[in-house]
């Protein structure tokens, strides 16, 4: 009996994975797929999942797909050509065993390679990249990312490359001295300063092409003098005739905020209490200061040149409060301190700082501040808490108030949960007792009542 059973589960399990289907919105991309023999029915937007869990092999080059939703059911994907499409989003988290991606001549600005662990050879050319992460990609060998819109790119997690082709974008440095195989450089038409390319194996760099950069930019290679005179492996290498080799280029001056102790990378946009990007929870009616350093590890002076210096947006509850200086010496460093005083009790705030600089690559350093504010007030304004009364809560409309402490009350406010003033009428009897009528209200609202040296905030629902 129990052996039947166990045959008969069995069954039904087989039956429901073989009844599993992949959405497959694209009629293009199905039709291809039944062109492949990959999906076996007809063209009905689906397509059966075992079908395609064991595909190792996809191309559908030129074959105006715009949506290639589906393909993160290809759990076994080796090799994806897509190139020449008219996609706008891919998503490889489910392709984590993805070797070759040929992608090039797609609008896609942003993709997300943070499971693509096994990727060697990455094609990304002619699309709308504005920032690329590959830090995942440890086996990189070939990255083809020409004509897009990066202007930063960081490969110090990927020292097997050996080919990279970054020609038409904004990057102004290049760090490429932990690529010790390197073989083949395209970096013409940036804004480059600086190439690093000094990894101890220059003969292996036959393929170098840095024409059409900055005036400025500074080669740092293995042998300047070789270099300088166009020997051995140097001869085949281009670049304007402004353009220097040197076995020591100036990087230039560099930008990096701390908080803590701890660097914010910028771009940060997940506040954090270790590096005091997070206030934590701050009582309403306080207040808590954190102050920030600005760095310049580079080796030429920083300037920074917004207005005002670190610009706040997004909320009014931070501000700043001590600015930082405008210049800051090679490798010295400045300090600046922002504010963060809830105006309202009870609610998260989130502020984006942004700090503009000369630093060529990251001329805007950004990150985001987080606060919360307490629903209760500090311990200085417990005894207000005491001496007032607030009823009827919940209440249809009329809302009074009786007060006993010994300072006169100088203002009521009240505001929705939104933050907003609204404004009210309210009757007085000798400043210890007050009427006001919400009849015209009805919702979630915050009643203020301030002192000379006090302030406490209630909550009020009008039914």
């Amino acid at each position: 009996m129990k052996q039947s059973l166990l045959i008969l589960c069995l069954s039904l399990g087989a039956q429901l994975l073989l009844g599993q289907t992949t959405l497959i919105p694209d009629a293009n991309f199905e039709q291809r797929l039944i062109d492949l023999g990959i999906d076996p029915g007809v063209l009905d937007g689906m397509v059966p999942t075992a079908s395609i869990n064991s595909v190792t092999d996809l191309w559908v080059p030129n074959s105006f797909i715009t949506d290639i939703t589906g393909i993160e059911d290809f759990s076994s994907l080796e090799l994806l050509d897509i190139t020449g499409n008219g996609i706008t989003s891919l998503d490889l988290t489910g392709n984590p065993l993805l070797r070759e991606l040929y992608a090039e001549t797609n609008p896609i600005s942003n993709l997300d390679l943070s499971v693509n662990s096994a990727l060697e050879i990455a094609r990304l050319g002619f699309m709308q990249l504005t920032e690329l992460d590959v830090s995942a990609c440890s086996a990189l060998n070939e990255l083809r990312i020409n004509n897009n819109q990066l202007a930063t790119l960081d490969l110090s997690n990927n020292a097997l490359i050996t080919s990279l082709w970054c020609s038409s974008n904004q990057l102004c440095r290049l760090d490429l001295s932990d690529q010790l195989g390197l073989e083949n450089l395209i970096c013409n038409n940036n804004l480059l300063t600086n190439i690093d390319v000094m990894n101890g194996n220059n003969a292996l760099l036959t393929t170098f092409n840095a024409l059409n950069n900055d005036s400025g930019l500074c080669i740092q290679v293995d042998d300047e003098v070789a270099a300088t005179a166009g020997t051995g492996a140097y001869g085949s290498w281009q670049k304007d005739g402004s353009a220097s080799y040197s076995e020591s280029c100036s990087i230039g001056p560099e930008i990096n905020v701390l908080g803590n102790g701890l660097t914010i990378v910028s771009g940060d946009i997940t506040p954090d209490v270790w590096d005091d990007t997070d206030y934590g929870t701050v009582a309403f009616g306080s207040f808590a200061d954190r102050t920030f350093t600005i760095q310049n590890t580079g080796d030429a002076d920083l300037t920074l040149t917004g207005s005002p210096l670190v610009q706040i947006g997004n909320s009014v509850d931070f501000t700043l409060i001590a600015p930082p200086d405008a210049f800051i010496v090679a490798g010295g460093f400045t300090e600046f301190t922002v504010r963060y005083e809830p105006s309202m009790a009870g609610t998260i705030n989130i502020a984006n700082i942004s700090i503009n600089s000369i630093d060529c690559d990251e001329s805007i350093y950004m990150f985001d501040l987080r606060g919360e504010s307490s629903s209760t007030l500090g311990v200085e304004n417990s005894t207000l808490e005491d001496q007032l009364k607030v009823f009827p809560v919940p209440s249809n409309g009329p809302v009074n108030i009786k007060y006993e402490g010994s300072e006169p009350v100088t203002a009521i406010l009240l505001s929705d949960i939104s933050g907003k003033i609204i404004s009210i009428n309210y009757e007085s009897v000798n400043n210890r007792q007050f009427t006001i009528d919400l009849r015209h209200l009805k919702g979630i609202y915050f009643l203020t009542i301030k002192t000379r040296h006090s302030q406490i905030l209630r909550k009020l629902v009008i039914i």
